[in-house]
């Protein structure tokens, strides 16, 4: 017997970890038939993770740790006896193939399902809403990974020294990014200027550093995009890009992946980026970035 099967519905609490420098959250976990939904204590949806993604990575007589990724960089620890034998017993024993017969009944309740539930989201703004509230941080560069390793054979490599890294974490921290919500690539072959991918991932073109004289423009599309970060910009044009069917399927955790279909989205306009002197960097870290793609 699978998880799906015995364990219809399960709620348990568990401490939730967005990423390995965020501060445990205590969180309700919710077991359903394809997903496992964490919640804040006021009913609020925080993320959610398909079944088929979960991952152990440590296990103890007290505790479990869960995640997505092999990594961990996001994990869920939990010391319910039930919740923990519940997603182990998915890990180990996936859903075999069911009949014909149950499978026709199973297309035909989704197929009712999608359509009482597009009655209420289709002609409703806040479907996007609810989408954007159930993607974490982490999340959003999973959604983006495919694209961007095909992005970078085609415009990269990604230009990286010790220094150049160095100089663009003590920007970062001039500018109050203690969360780390930008992480900016230096790629050699890209023609656009700049690209904010959701996530934060700021790629920005060797080109620009060579064509541009001071580093001003660099360091005021730094606060322009920071901001954009902070309210999930990327992501919310992300979402945009999607159908309402895939939106709709998402929700319903039967589609896990986004597709970027344009990347006129994410090109950062730097004629609307607003100036100012506020922050200065030294001639050494500017020609440092500059310098980046000769090493």
């Amino acid at each position: 017997m699978t998880a799906l099967k015995k364990y219809t519905r399960l709620e348990s609490t568990g401490l939730w970890f967005e990423s390995p420098t965020s501060e445990p959250m205590e969180v309700l976990v919710s077991l359903g038939k394809s997903t496992v939904v964490l919640y804040d204590y006021e009913d609020t949806p925080l993320t959610h993770w398909s079944l088929a993604t979960i991952k152990l990575i440590s296990k103890t007589d007290l505790i479990t740790v869960f995640s997505t990724t092999q990594d961990g960089l996001e994990k869920l620890e939990i010391d319910d006896k039930h919740m923990t034998e519940a997603l182990l017993n998915f890990i180990n024993n996936p859903a075999k193939s069911v009949s014909n017969k149950k499978l026709l009944r199973r297309l035909l309740i989704l197929s009712f399902l999608f359509s009482i539930l597009s009655l209420f989201l289709i002609a409703s703004p806040r479907l996007t809403n609810l989408v954007e509230t159930i993607i974490s941080d982490h999340h959003q560069i999973q959604l983006v990974e495919p694209y961007l390793d095909k992005y970078l054979e085609r415009n990269g490599p990604v230009c990286a020294s010790l220094s150049a890294t160095t100089v663009l974490e003590n920007i970062l921290l001039k500018l109050g990014d203690k969360d780390k919500k930008l992480n900016i690539k230096i790629i050699k072959k890209q023609n656009i200027n700049a690209i904010h991918l959701p996530g934060g991932t700021l790629l920005i073109s060797n080109q620009f550093f060579q064509r541009s004289d001071t580093a001003s423009p660099f360091l005021n599309i730094l606060k322009a995009e920071l901001l954009n970060a902070e309210n999930r910009t990327p992501l919310k044009n992300l979402i945009g890009q999607q159908s309402t069917y895939n939106l709709i399927k998402f929700v319903l955790g039967l589609e896990t992946t986004f597709s970027i279909h344009s990347i006129r989205n994410f090109r950062v306009d730097i004629s609307d980026v607003k100036y100012s002197n506020d922050i200065q960097l030294d001639d050494f870290s500017w020609v440092t970035l500059q310098n980046a793609c000769l090493n």
